[in-house]
């Protein structure tokens, strides 16, 4: 075991320069990697735990603009049949408005409502950030305008509703399922209950909506469900808009960004990984290209082929081990960036949590893989032969191979011995130039 050590701090002397290069691009592979996967088992689920901290049901019904025939006792016979639990809200409901939104603006359907939204029991409100001391006329603001579109406790949100404009301060941020991000097309604004009031009565005769939260029985499938409640709510009333959306689909539209980073960073690695795999012969093949006459005299002084490729194993893999560790220690450091992105785009809380597998599973990649690539490409240390290897690696010459002849050239001197050297040494240098 102490020959392979002298051997192996030998070949990082020799080699500091490719060892560094091999460091850097493990440390950046198991990154890469440990940050795929916290998007893929920490970042990506938040949206879907939300909703079950929210009970949030399996979807919601959007019905407005003409509620002529539908009241209550309709929305009864609607739903007892089929849903295990549901729950009807009565407030404003607005398609299409175009709302603020950063230094652009936003065209969702909106939800507007009072103190009331806090106490649903399904598909609950839930504030994150708010101040008490802000006066009225003030507004809880979905967090999707906190966390990208640039709004701050103590603001003041104009909005336009139906030709009208409005100034509330804000007052907090509220977290909802189907309510909170712009990519399922929805919003949901909570006003203090006296300005809700008075516009409750300027706009209730063309901005009543009835939303339905539910929760469907085992056994009845959401999507048909979906169509044929929408349809009732038609055949009750063809002037009504009858809108609805399923949980699945909400939050499919919140996660995609999550997703989209995940796949994006596991693509990177794999680039790295082949540009490390590339490294890696490169540097092994170089070693005994130019090491050729010393494996042969360590083999006379009766050092084993195993000996020296042991001593090749022990170089790399400590630098796949610290080089990962390393890595994977980073991507903790990086995922408070992705978060932001993320977060922005989900509307919904999220803060980067220490996952062990997350941790594990790129440092084991990373030692593996070295190892498996150290032990093919090292595998030819073992066949040299000792009087071989004395003599530079060669034992008969037919001379039959010479790809650029000298007396027969019509480049230049240099180009001609360039071309030699280039197609003498043409695996090791295509591998460099992929590299």
């Amino acid at each position: 075991m102490e020959k392979t050590k002298l051997l192996t701090l030998s070949n990082f002397r020799k080699n500091k320069g490719t060892s560094v290069g091999l460091f850097l691009l493990m440390m950046l592979a198991s990154m890469l990697v440990g940050v795929s996967l916290l998007m893929f088992f920490d970042a990506y689920p938040t949206a879907e735990k939300e909703a079950k901290k929210l009970d949030a049901g399996d979807g919601y019904l959007w019905i407005n603009k003409d509620l002529k025939g539908i009241d209550d006792a309709f929305i009864d016979e609607l739903f007892q049949n089929d849903a295990k639990r549901y729950e009807t809200v009565h407030c404003l409901g607005y398609n299409n408005v175009s709302l603020p939104f950063g230094k652009g603006t936003v065209a969702p359907g909106l939800a507007v409502n009072d103190s009331s939204a806090f106490g649903k029991t399904l598909n609950r409100t839930e504030v994150i950030i708010e101040d008490d001391s802000v006066a009225a006329p003030y507004i809880y603001l979905p967090y999707q305008f906190f966390t990208s579109g640039g709004e701050k406790i103590g603001d003041v949100y104009s909005f336009e509703l139906m030709g009208a404009k409005y100034d509330a301060n804000v007052r907090g941020f509220i977290n909802t399922t189907y309510f909170g991000c712009n990519n399922t097309g929805m919003y949901e604004f909570i006003l203090d209950d006296v300005t809700y009031a008075a516009l409750w009565e300027k706009d209730r005769a063309s901005a009543e909506t009835i939303v339905v939260s539910f929760e469907l029985k085992d056994g009845v499938k959401a999507g048909k469900f979906k169509i044929e409640a929408g349809n009732n709510v038609l055949s009750r009333n063809p002037d009504a808009i009858a809108l609805a959306a399923l949980l699945p689909e909400t939050i499919s539209g919140k996660s995609f960004m999550s997703l989209i980073l995940a796949v994006s960073f596991l693509t990177v690695t794999s680039i790295v990984v082949v540009v490390i795999t590339m490294m890696l012969t490169n540097c092994i093949s170089n070693y005994i290209r130019e090491n050729m006459k010393t494996i042969g005299a360590l083999k006379a002084m009766g050092y084993t082929g195993r000996d020296i490729a042991r001593s090749l194993h022990l170089l790399f893999t400590a630098l796949a081990v610290v080089g990962s560790v390393v890595g994977a220690g980073l991507s903790y450091t990086l995922m408070p960036v992705m978060a932001k992105i993320v977060v922005g785009q989900m509307g919904v809380p999220y803060k980067v949590g220490f996952v062990p597998v997350c941790s594990l599973i790129p440092v084991v990649f990373i030692v593996i893989f070295t190892f498996f690539v150290t032990a093919l490409s090292a595998k030819k240390i073992r066949k040299i032969d000792p009087i071989v290897a004395l003599r530079d690696g060669i034992g008969t010459h037919n001379f039959k191979k010479n790809h650029v002849r000298l007396d027969k050239s019509s480049l230049g001197l240099t180009l001609s011995l360039a071309g030699k050297t280039l197609f003498t040494n043409f695996k090791q240098n295509m591998i460099t130039f992929f590299v």
